[in-house]
């Protein structure tokens, strides 16, 4: 347990870091107009992680495998989902079916990563498992450096998700095979926290127009406010198994938003000396990006947190989601903020029983 809690924390660290510097990186090398694109793709392959994550969850929580037909049609699935995604947020800029199948590749060897690193810690194979991960943030972050077109920014994490699956064949897999079925369910209750992580990035070009660009640098400088919530889930988890009566996950849950208008003076206070393109972001759009991102991660850990007993009925909360047709932040926080509400309401009625999904926080790479 402690190994797979160290390689984990590994894992993470090594695949959120090459993740972030990816996005730094292609708003440094990529024109506002080129960005605006290739941040619709990252927005629409980035979506549907959830369906990656539960192929891994499933993977390392029955220990099984998956047929190989199954994990193919799982493939197919996630490119269909992230290709229709990126083809309807580029619309409004046109669409480029370059970019559109460059996004449907990434998501769809997302999942074949994902998978092998859920074989990778079935079968204990760590040091599988370091490779799989080191490979992988490798080689994203060295394509980004020489990356200088949108069309290539779209297939790196693609290639780096091939390579990185590489060592899987030399880790021999599990006798057991999952039905699709349980992957799928598990899927689903994945896939409301990064669809709405997602939902400025995809959405910015119907939001900002021409000027969808300009979002880039915000949307960028705010994401490590999600990433908080990786970061605290060991201390929500433990605080949902400790106290039946919530108060002390609700208070965790709720550090993202408390750290959000600090993160977001500091950001402000240090604009000045930072080079070009970071020095000339709209304070506006910060303030946005920075309250969209620290929501969403409060009803990231509150879903982690709060008990499954609390139900399912935060999900009426996706009820608002159309508000992204107007102002995809706004829409983010609403829907976050009713939906962490739901969950407390759900959980001081009926008491907690243990963490929703333990170990379940999922990734928004």
């Amino acid at each position: 347990m402690v190994r797979a809690g160290i390689w984990g924390l590994y894992g993470l660290l090594v695949s959120s870091a090459s993740s972030y510097l990816y996005q730094v990186l292609m708003v440094s090398h990529l024109s506002q107009q080129s960005y605006s694109l290739a941040m619709v793709g990252m927005g629409s392959f980035l979506s549907f992680w959830w369906l990656a994550s539960a192929v891994e969850a499933s993977v390392v929580v029955g220990r099984a495998s998956i047929r190989a037909m199954h994990l193919g049609l799982l493939m197919v699935v996630a490119f269909a989902l992230a290709a229709a995604t990126a083809f309807a947020g580029m619309a409004a800029m046109g669409a480029k079916p370059e970019m559109v199948a460059g996004a449907g590749m990434s998501a769809a060897l997302s999942v074949l990563v994902r998978w092998s690193l859920g074989v990778a810690q079935t079968e204990g194979a760590w040091g599988g498992f370091v490779l799989i991960t080191t490979s992988y943030a490798v080689t994203k972050a060295s394509l980004a450096l020489v990356c200088y077109d949108p069309v290539f920014a779209m297939v790196i994490p693609g290639v780096a998700a091939l390579v990185g699956s590489a060592p899987a064949l030399l880790i021999p897999r599990p006798r057991a095979i999952l039905r699709l079925r349980e992957v799928l369910a598990l899927g689903l209750k994945f896939a409301p926290v990064p669809l709405l992580a997602n939902l400025d990035l995809w959405l910015a070009p119907h939001w900002l127009g021409v000027s969808a660009g300009q979002y880039g640098v915000p949307a960028v400088l705010a994401r490590p406010f999600f990433y908080l919530a990786s970061g605290l889930k060991p201390a929500m988890l433990r605080a949902a198994m400790e106290n039946p009566r919530a108060k002390l996950s609700l208070f965790l849950a709720g550090l993202p938003l408390l750290a959000a208008p600090v993160g977001f003076v500091a950001l402000l206070s240090v604009r000045p000396v930072l080079p070009h393109p970071w020095d000339a972001f709209s304070a506006e759009l910060l303030a946005w990006a920075v309250a969209a991102q620290a929501s969403v991660a409060t009803l990231n850990l509150a879903v982690n947190g709060l008990g499954k007993r609390s139900g399912w009925r935060w999900t009426l909360a996706l009820l608002l989601a159309p508000l992204a047709l107007f102002v995809p932040p706004l829409a983010q926080i609403v829907v976050a903020l009713v939906s962490t509400a739901l969950l407390a309401v759900g959980s001081s009625a009926k008491g907690t029983g243990g963490p929703c999904m333990r170990g379940s926080v999922v990734s928004c790479r």
